[in-house]
């Protein structure tokens, strides 16, 4: 409750939240539906204040308001119009956005582009599939982590990756190499056939986008970069192709699949459906994939293999430290930043921590050193092997020290959960 205006003005959080689909229609003119409102749902605050009821009330007003399916607004320049900018999906949190938001559209708008990082709510993250009313069933599924991680420490599991984003990139000549090389900071001469992880770069030297690139000839790649990058990355591409358009950029998502076959016996399983070598195993179409799939089902059953999911791949990612762009890196962070001697990536396991009843880190957590802020956490998981919380996240030195092995050891450090 709060004052305005020389009244209290109380904002009601219900414990039982109601929502109502209102049903739109394609016109020049949108109106929102009149709804008629259930004020029984204020019985909360009533609680709070028995003499609300018989308290003198400006008019109530019951409106519409647009939500997301993971509780976080949408905004940025569409990637599919041109001069289109979206700010929208506030879920009832638009009075405390409208200064941060107002800010970034208004500078992208003028400036066409920012120094701010807004990725977690970039609606260049979305894809055609999330307009689909069953997302939001499909991710409120409950997931067994320990139970897929063990099974791949012990034997295999099965990731299906076909959503990875996959395209084409080929020309008839030397233009698709040229045109790798100014937006990546690796070395495109590579052989045919290698796989090589690259990141794409923006004009400060920042992290546009990392992906993975297959060689499938001398002026012919394969582009896989992960669902949620799919939009921007396709994006960026096309807005620096050459004028003269010689560089082809089909969409191959649908034509091909992906399967990884992972754990401590996945060699012995694959050793035993085919005596090729998969090192340089470079795609497969996807009317083959169930057939392999069956096939690795029913072969893999002696080895305990079961279907894992994106939560059992993010553990390990974050077990085996290896950075994520959007949760490790951003636009911001430079390939210089993650070699500096300033700057470096940490694992941290946490200790004096009970499972049951403290809170568990997720990321924006910060980091102290001996006392001091030196950093923040930037993806956390449990591992079910040390049965500890691992964190990733930045240490940073002062610009008068230099940070080396012994920096990093020879300190006490502390992540503050939630004021814990």
């Amino acid at each position: 409750m709060y004052l305005k205006g020389g009244l209290w003005l109380p904002n009601d959080f219900m414990a039982d939240p109601w929502a109502r689909e209102l049903g739109f229609q394609t016109s020049p003119s949108v109106r929102i539906p009149t709804q008629a409102c259930d004020w029984t749902l204020s019985n909360t605050i009533i609680k709070r204040f028995p003499l609300l009821p018989e308290s003198e009330c400006e008019p109530l007003i019951s409106d519409a308001d647009s939500f997301t399916p993971d509780g976080r607004l949408i905004m940025n320049q569409s990637a599919e119009i041109d001069n289109y900018f979206v700010a929208s999906g506030s879920n009832r949190h638009g009075t405390a956005l409208v200064g941060g938001v107002g800010t970034y559209i208004a500078e992208l708008i003028h400036n066409g582009k920012t120094n701010l990082s807004i990725w977690p709510v970039d609606i260049r993250c979305s894809i055609r599939l999330h307009t689909i009313k069953r997302f939001l069933q499909d991710c409120l599924r409950e997931i067994s982590v320990k139970k897929e991680y063990n099974a791949c420490r012990k034997g295999v599991d099965v990731i299906d990756m076909t959503s990875f984003t996959k395209y084409e990139l080929k020309s008839a000549n030397r233009s698709v190499v040229d045109f790798l090389q100014v937006l990546c900071a690796h070395n495109i001469s590579k052989p045919i056939s290698t796989v090589a992880h690259i990141e794409i770069l923006h004009e400060q030297d920042g992290y546009e986008n990392d992906c993975s690139i297959i060689y499938l000839g001398e002026y012919h790649f394969l582009l896989v970069t992960p669902t949620s990058q799919s939009t921007r990355t396709v994006k960026w591409l096309k807005t620096h192709v050459p004028e003269e358009n010689s560089i082809f950029l089909p969409n191959v998502t649908s034509p091909y699949t992906a399967l990884n076959v992972i754990g401590s016996k996945a060699k012995y399983l694959l050793s035993e459906l085919s005596d090729k070598n998969f090192n340089d195993f470079a795609r497969m179409t996807c009317q083959f994939v169930l057939c392999v799939y069956d096939m690795l089902m029913k072969q893999g059953k002696v080895y305990g293999i079961i279907n894992a999911g994106y939560f059992t791949q993010r553990t390990f990612r974050i077990e085996r430290i290896y950075l994520s762009w959007r949760h490790d890196i951003d636009k911001k962070t430079t390939p210089f930043h993650l070699n500096r001697q300033y700057h470096i990536f940490v694992q941290f396991l946490l200790e004096n921590y009970n499972l049951g009843s403290d809170p568990w880190p997720w990321s924006g957590e910060p980091i102290y050193r001996n006392g001091e802020f030196c950093g923040f956490v930037t993806s956390a998981a449990f591992d079910f092997t040390l049965g500890k919380q691992v964190c990733l996240g930045f240490v940073r030195a002062p610009s008068s020290e230099k940070i080396t092995i012994n920096y990093i050891r020879v300190a006490t450090y502390e992540i503050d959960i939630t004021t814990q």
